[in-house]
């Protein structure tokens, strides 16, 4: 038992996830457009478990996913 110590949250990095409102965001565009997830990865050329992946916040858009992401939904998208 001696060998064991408490361990807080500074132990450990940060780990970094999608903003909310950019999570909203995406899934609002494609709404908007009346679009599924799989459409949507269909047209950016992803596996439509991408799309899901990053409506939940699972996984993190890089910089110019973004953009093409704004360019077919055709709107601007917060969280880059």
């Amino acid at each position: 038992a001696s060998r064991l110590r408490k361990i807080d949250n500074s132990d450990f990095p940060e780990i970094p996830k999608i903003s909310l409102s950019a999570r909203q965001a995406i899934a609002q565009g494609r709404t908007a457009k009346s679009m599924t997830q799989k459409e949507l990865a269909q047209k950016l050329n992803v596996k439509p478990n991408i799309i899901q992946d990053y409506e939940n916040g699972k996984a993190i858009p890089d910089s110019q996913f973004i953009s093409r992401i704004e360019k077919v939904l055709e709107t601007k998208i917060n969280g880059k």
